[in-house]
């Protein structure tokens, strides 16, 4: 009987997923809401999200989600995301009433926050209680705002967001984060805040049964399309990968560029523009998230180029995982140590300099990867190690150690 009332209980706690990016993004699509279905058959879970005002107006879309949510007995409450300051704070304001009325109601619930903004909804009360917290920081989202959107030093809300950081490192009993460099990063210098806590380092993963392996019969090696995927994002460097395609089209005539985007592509046209890359070689394609595996299928290689700063040392981009898992090599730099591992120990790619003066060599060894032998190496890795069933296991154990 005890160990039936127990078991009663630990089903019954509650797991709240706490989000600043909306589940109705390509992001909530790929990243958090597939690893929400999956937790869903052994817990009980609510989401909290903002979402953008034009997904919200898409009525047809939005009840679709919410139709899937409510198969998987998953309940949702969001707020609106604005770019006004005063409107978004006025939101804020009415999340942290709400979640900490939540709090006093029920002092057992499980907060999941995904990254360092959503934090703050536990204002004021996680400075004077002992809360149930699993801090999914992801990345190190304070220097991800230095490095790429201008965030600056010696104002006060920088060093607000340090103290964020460091609360939430101190009342979170399990951290999670991306790399095994953010991990040793994070033990060097929180490790007064860290002692006695759970690290977890989880990958993002991908759906790799929904990505497919194409076998290319009479493979021209000399017709080989490349595949940018992603936007225009400040944590990437789109000059220097487009200057090194414009070398690659000298020496591979026929190569082809695809550029997959979810955004606005006028920064891609006008910096192609300005580099006078011929319109023959390249095509551009916006497209929604789960247009992206079929569009794969038509590349052989996936490109990019990653700025260097502290804040790539925890990043690991979701479109590794996604061109591994269409049996893509990758070319790429040496922008944090988790990545060039997996590709140099496992022959899934090259790590490039992007200079002039090595793209021949660069070249000579990426052709060698793409046989129908290896390319069906690289899908058998990307299944069998970053396919988002791992990614929810990784998950469970954490959530099963609250219960």
């Amino acid at each position: 009987m005890e160990v039936f009332i127990k078991q009663f209980y630990d089903n019954n706690k509650k797991f709240y997923f706490l989000t600043s990016d909306g589940i109705l993004d390509p992001l909530g699509e790929s990243q958090i809401t597939p690893y929400l279905y999956g937790l869903s058959k052994k817990y009980n879970l609510k989401i909290f999200s903002f979402e953008k005002q034009q997904n919200i107006k898409n009525a047809k879309f939005i009840n679709n989600v919410k139709e899937k949510l409510a198969k998987h007995n998953i309940k949702w409450k969001y707020y609106k995301y604005h770019n006004n300051k005063i409107l978004k704070l006025i939101e804020y304001i009415k999340a942290i009433i709400y979640i900490n009325t939540l709090i006093i109601l029920d002092k057992t619930i499980i907060f999941h926050l995904r990254s360092y903004p959503i934090g703050i909804l536990l204002f004021p009360l996680i400075i004077f209680l002992k809360l149930n917290i699993i801090f999914d920081m992801r990345g190190f989202w304070i220097h991800e705002r230095i490095d790429r959107n201008n965030l600056k030093k010696e104002t006060l809300y920088y060093f607000f967001l340090l103290y964020l950081e460091k609360l939430l490192l101190n009342k979170s009993q399990t951290i999670i984060t991306l790399t095994h460099e953010a991990k040793f990063l994070i033990k060097d210098k929180f490790q007064k805040q860290i002692q006695n806590k759970n690290l977890v380092v989880l990958k993002t993963y991908a759906e790799t049964k929904k990505f497919k392996f194409i076998k290319k019969i009479n493979y021209n090696k000399k017709n080989i399309t490349f595949c940018y995927l992603g936007s225009e994002s400040n944590a990437y460097n789109l000059e220097k990968t487009l200057l090194i395609l414009k070398e690659i089209s000298k020496i591979l005539n026929n190569a082809k560029f695809k550029f997959i985007i979810n955004k606005s592509n006028f920064t891609f046209i006008d910096q192609i523009t300005k580099l006078n890359i011929n319109k023959s070689n390249y095509s551009l394609h916006h497209i929604k998230h789960y247009e992206v595996p079929n569009l794969l299928e038509e590349c052989d290689v996936g490109i990019f180029y990653a700025n260097t700063n502290q804040s790539i040392k925890a990043s690991f981009p979701t479109k590794i995982s996604e061109y591994f898992s269409s049996g893509m090599p990758i070319m790429c730099n040496n922008f944090n140590s988790d990545v060039s591992k997996i590709i140099l120990e496992n022959n899934l790619g090259i790590i490039s300099k992007f200079e002039k003066k090595f793209i021949k060599k660069d070249l000579d060894k990426l052709l060698q990867l793409l046989s129908n032998e290896n390319r069906k190496k690289i899908k058998y890795f990307a299944d069998n190690n970053l396919d988002i069933s791992i990614g929810i296991s990784k998950y469970d154990s954490v959530y099963s150690s609250f219960l």
